[in-house]
């Protein structure tokens, strides 16, 4: 290999180890590489609707996530009409365990895009936490600065554990009550202190469109504005952790063999089917440990 031969093209002519798997390559293939360099520069990225999915795509995902919330609530949502929702906690109304409530749930976990970035925080053998959605009409709270490694002692380590792609299914703005960043807080691996919490001018609104993805490493601190105007704001937010860790929520025995016939193999391990723990009388799956070690490997660990 010579001085001018980049590391990528030694990884594609097969000069690296079996073991090694390049953590830039699904990213590299999508065009994702300046995304990629942003979750490690400032802790999270935007990714652009036409970008991020097919045309229409996130206009379904409102459509269905309204739906579920009205049938919930026993009443038709309107989300340029929020009274329901005036008024309410900066936490907002939550949905839990979307992801088997449609199919267009497994699509917006399966998206590549998702899973390309999602991956290289956390690894090939990452798997599924939870799947909700947060409705947030007009407050006056905003959403205190956090790191969502929670339950997770100080000194945090500096790759991710868990991380969160978010599709956004309204505008995004200050006044719309967006989300917000501390740029660059996943190098603290710490959690905010109670002052830190409290200084909203440190935080960083996230404007963009209907559509958008956004995608952040697990340290990073982020909160957001109270909605500072009529409607609604409405997004579908996937977790995940890496596979040593407690899902928020679990799908072993409640995953249907629809969804798992309609879905690429990966999908399985994501719902957690192909994780090796709990493990019975029988003893550990040893095969299996190691498989999903030799997937575990990030950019940062």
């Amino acid at each position: 290999m010579t001085s001018t031969t980049s590391v990528a093209a030694t990884l594609a002519a097969g000069e690296a180890p079996d073991r090694f798997r390049d953590p830039l390559a699904e990213p590299r293939r999508l065009g994702l590489e300046r995304h990629a360099a942003e979750l490690d520069s400032y802790g999270f990225t935007i990714v652009e609707p036409d970008r991020a999915a097919p045309p229409g795509f996130a206009d379904a995902l409102l459509r269905t996530v309204l739906a579920i919330a009205g049938r919930r609530a026993g009443r038709t949502l309107d989300p340029a009409n929020a009274e329901s929702h005036a008024g309410g906690s900066a936490w907002g109304q939550h949905l839990f365990y979307l992801l088997l409530e449609d199919p267009i749930f497994e699509q917006a976990m399966m998206n590549e895009t998702v899973l390309a970035l999602i991956t290289y925080l956390l690894g090939e053998s990452c798997v599924l936490s939870s799947m909700n959605s947060i409705l947030k009409g007009p407050g006056a709270d905003h959403l205190i600065l956090h790191s969502d490694s929670a339950m997770v002692p100080a000194p945090y380590p500096a790759y991710a554990q868990v991380a969160n792609a978010t599709w956004l299914l309204t505008d995004y703005d200050r006044d719309r009550g967006a989300l917000a960043f501390w740029p660059g807080s996943h190098k603290f691996c710490r959690p905010p202190t109670m002052r830190e919490t409290a200084d909203i001018d440190r935080f960083a609104p996230v404007t963009a469109p209907a559509g958008s993805l956004v995608i952040w490493h697990g340290n990073t601190w982020h909160g957001a504005f109270p909605r500072q105007v009529p409607g609604l704001r409405v997004n579908l937010i996937l977790y995940f952790c890496r596979i040593y860790m407690q899902t928020q929520e679990w799908y072993r025995e409640r995953v249907s063999e629809a969804a798992l016939a309609r879905n690429p193999v990966r999908f399985r391990h994501l719902v957690g089917l192909e994780n090796p723990y709990p493990f019975g009388a029988e003893g550990a799956p040893i095969d299996r440990i190691g498989h999903f070690n030799s997937r575990a490997r990030t950019q940062g660990g």
